[in-house]
C-alpha cells in the first residue's frame, strides 16, 4: 500500500510540474521578445534595449545548476546558474552547439534549441545590439 502511494504521489508531482511548464518558450511580437521559462506570465524583453551574444553551448554559459524550474531529458526551463557564475532565465529544447544569451535591464536570458542561430540573426535585425556577454 505504501509503495502504491509513493508511486502515485510521484506521478502526480511530475504531472503538475509538466502542466506548469506547458507553453514554455519564446515569441517575437512588436519589437519585443516574450520568454516563458517559469510558470505564470512571460518575461518581456525590449529588443532595442537588449544586448545579445551567440555563444558556444559548452562555454562559460553552460548551465550547471537549476535554482528553480524543470529539467528533463531534452527540455529545461526556469532559473539556472551557469559556469560563469551568472544566473539567468533558461529555456532549452533539445540541443545545439550554440545558444543565444540576452541581457536586458540587468537580467540575463539564455535560449538553446536547434536553429538558434536564425533567432540570433532575427533579433539583431529587430534591434538587439551584438555584445560580448
Amino acid at each position: 500500500m505504501v509503495e502504491v502511494f509513493i508511486v502515485t504521489s510521484g506521478l502526480a508531482v511530475f504531472l503538475i510540474m509538466a502542466l506548469l511548464y506547458t507553453g514554455s518558450g519564446w515569441r517575437l511580437e512588436d519589437g519585443k521578445l516574450q520568454i516563458k521559462g517559469n510558470p505564470g506570465s512571460p518575461e518581456i524583453v525590449e529588443l532595442d534595449k537588449t544586448r545579445i551574444a551567440l555563444v558556444e553551448s559548452t562555454g562559460s554559459w553552460q548551465a550547471t545548476l537549476r535554482t528553480g524550474g524543470i529539467g528533463l531529458p531534452g527540455f529545461s526551463a526556469g532559473r539556472f546558474r551557469f559556469e560563469n557564475g551568472k544566473k539567468a532565465l533558461y529555456f532549452r529544447h533539445l540541443g545545439s552547439s550554440h545558444e543565444v544569451v540576452l541581457e536586458f535591464d540587468g537580467r540575463y536570458y539564455v535560449l538553446l534549441y536547434p536553429g538558434v542561430e536564425d533567432l540570433y540573426r532575427e533579433l539583431i535585425a529587430r534591434g538587439a545590439q551584438p555584445a560580448k556577454l
